[in-house]
């Protein structure tokens, strides 16, 4: 299988938008969907790389940028057919060669559910500490740690 990694861009939207709906069904508190417009924002600034697997998006990571050299990473997704094939780890990498590219030493954090033990896991496999917990972060019960990376 070969995975092609590349920015979004606008055709991909469909799928992007359809694998955050897999990925982050409404009602689990585990899992936050994205804001409305905020994977189309993503797109628009360059700021969601994609994984696909024969044309078809099957994973993507999508960066905020806080400040100059601050990104938060606010997504990781890949469709429930393609988890445990590395598309994350690639992703991951991807990530690196973006910010290998800034003249800033960079900062990178993450919130995940203290539930999603795979995310954690990939967290820190790339050097990522926990640095604290946020309680009720998308409201009651929906607590989220925090990851950082400098």
């Amino acid at each position: 299988m070969e995975i092609e990694l590349r920015v979004a861009n606008q055709s991909d939207l469909p799928d992007l938008i359809a694998l955050d709906a897999e990925c982050f069904p409404p009602g689990n508190s585990d899992l936050e969907p994205a804001p409305q417009g905020e994977i189309e924002a993503g797109v628009e600034e360059g700021n969601i790389f994609a994984a696909a697997v024969n044309q078809k998006v099957v994973g993507m990571l999508q960066l905020e940028k806080v400040s100059s050299n601050e990104w938060e990473l606010l997504t990781l997704a890949i469709t429930s057919g393609h988890r445990g094939q590395a598309i994350g780890k690639a992703l991951m990498e991807r990530l690196f060669v973006e910010l290998s590219q800034s003249p800033y030493l960079v900062a990178v954090s993450c919130l995940t559910s203290p539930n999603n033990e795979a995310m954690q896991g990939l967290l820190e496999s790339f050097g990522f500490v926990q640095v604290g917990l946020i309680p009720d972060y998308f409201g009651p019960g929906k607590h989220r740690l925090k990851f950082q990376l400098n």
